[in-house]
């Protein structure tokens, strides 16, 4: 959990980092600090300590409180207000006074320190000790008549918040209990608490903005973090599938040459893929166009055999020379160049084999299909030679850009379309989906030429160092290893937001 926490949070700073004001930026950084660092004093109180003051127990929560409001306000760049600091300091005891007030008995169960249930363990023993409910209704005075000149709608909605906030307290701890309660922080003001009880009694519920946004993000957070796990299970589940279906047969009677072929294929197959492009495919057939999912199995089929054909003859003496795909050694170490040649002609007739196999869908929508394979073939082959052109020379972003589209763009674009053609959708999603595929395409390589020049080899599946011993421009070498990183980020948020 705190794993995913910190993950959330460090993709909400860097989100901010990018968008916020650079004028801005020292003030956030500042205010973020005073925060956290207020919350971590506050966390680490023991409630067996008896000797803490009133200082001690409310600076932290209200600079907590207030800070959090300032943070929002640096971040939206909001103009200048004198009066606004002076309210957020009372509107932060006020905010920080009724959340702890209906946290009181969990709090107390885990032996945290709030004003509240530190009151409760040492209102004996210590007569100098505010008492948090009398001050809570103390600021909700000062509130609505000295900052807000007693406005009828902001006493409404003050008044509403405090009076349902007891309510539910009322609901939750049982007539009895909340009794007992009262008596301890109100008994004070018996006839200011006889008012605000019958008001309790009376009041009907209302749901705050603060309250319901809050209970969204809650929820949001969790489902997000469902939605992860499932979604990582769903690519296990899936890749496990798609790599039983991969490796070609040998029928009885098969001439060598051809099983020669064959067994230099399944080796290539066998690697340790990742498998994006087929498992991207069964998202979109399955999960959003509702495809069956043994119908489109040989459009998966296609799609691998596709993209391993373009890395064989990528990872040539003539092209990329690469010894090591996959973690594995390539195909023409461990055969030879001609080998591989025939191997990934052999595999890409098996892509369209596979491909003209879609028998369960209209005949007219399969051709459709296939012609749009082979356009998206022909582009990746002019990106492999832009790419092969490039080699030794300074390209600029633009140029960088178009080369990364055509030579990795184009096949999670293929991924993305093809299960759309078989659905029928209609072009505007088609568009969305391609202005997608064009995104995802440039930070997939962006990350790829990042893991290159850190010498991940582990992840990479291949060596490491390559583009910088072979000149090639990448956009490490154009951006620098942090203009990367922080390019990578944008696109990611740009994806999202789209």
């Amino acid at each position: 959990m705190i794993e995913y926490v910190h993950s959330e949070l460090r993709e909400a700073f860097e989100y901010i980092k990018n968008y916020q004001h650079p004028e801005k930026q020292r003030t956030f950084l500042e205010q973020s600090y005073v925060f956290f660092q207020s919350q971590e004093i506050d966390r680490n109180k023991k409630l067996a300590n008896a000797n803490y003051t009133n200082e001690e127990l409310y600076i932290p929560i209200i600079i907590k409180s207030s800070s959090s409001r300032l943070i929002v306000r640096s971040v939206l760049s909001a103009q200048v207000d004198e009066g606004f600091d002076l309210r957020t300091f009372y509107y932060g005891i006020y905010n920080q006074l009724a959340d702890d007030f209906a946290d009181m008995f969990d709090d107390m169960e885990e032996g945290a320190v709030t004003p509240y249930t530190y009151y409760l363990k040492y209102r004996d023993l210590r007569p100098d000790l505010i008492n948090p409910y009398e001050l809570y209704w103390a600021v909700i005075s000062h509130l609505i008549h000295d900052v807000y000149n007693s406005d009828a709608k902001t006493r409404e909605v003050i008044l509403d918040r405090a009076i349902n906030g007891l309510k539910r307290c009322k609901e939750r701890l049982g007539q009895q209990k909340y009794d007992e309660v009262m008596t301890i922080f109100a008994s004070g003001q018996p006839e200011f608490n006889q008012l605000v009880q019958q008001m309790v009694r009376k009041a009907d519920d209302v749901d705050f903005l603060d309250k319901l946004l809050r209970d969204q993000v809650v929820l949001q957070l969790k489902n997000d973090k469902q939605e992860k796990e499932e979604f990582k299970q769903t690519i296990r589940t899936v890749r496990e599938q798609i790599n039983v279906e991969l490796q070609i047969a040998k029928p009885d009677g098969l001439h060598e040459m051809k099983e020669t072929l064959i067994d230099a294929a399944n080796y290539s197959l066998q690697g340790d893929g990742k498998r994006l492009r087929p498992i991207l495919t069964w998202v979109m057939g399955v999960r959003e166009y509702g495809l069956p999912e043994s119908s489109i199995v040989p459009l998966l089929r296609s799609l691998e055999y596709m993209h391993t054909a373009s890395l064989i003859f990528d990872d040539l003496p003539t092209q990329d020379n690469a010894s090591t795909r996959r973690g594995r050694s390539t195909l023409h170490q461990v055969h030879n160049s001609a080998t591989a040649e025939l191997t990934g002609l052999f595999l890409i007739q098996k892509a369209i084999g596979e491909q003209s196999s879609l028998n369960r869908f209209d005949a007219a929508t399969v051709l459709t299909l296939i012609q749009y394979s082979a356009e998206k073939a022909e582009d990746m082959c002019m990106g492999q030679a832009m790419d092969l052109n490039s080699k030794g020379k300074v390209l600029t972003l633009e140029q960088l850009n178009m080369i990364c589209f055509y030579k990795t763009g184009i096949a999670f674009e293929a991924a993305l379309v093809m299960p759309a053609i078989l659905a029928q959708v209609k072009e505007p999603e088609m568009a969305t989906l391609k202005k997608f595929a064009y995104h995802a395409g440039i930070a997939f390589q962006i990350k790829d030429d990042l893991l290159d020049f850190e010498g991940n080899h582990l992840i990479l599946g291949k060596p490491a160092g390559q583009d910088e011993r072979n000149n090639n421009s990448t956009f490490v070498s154009i951006l620098g290893d942090e203009g990367a990183k922080k390019r990578c980020g944008s696109i990611i948020v740009l994806r999202q937001m789209h």
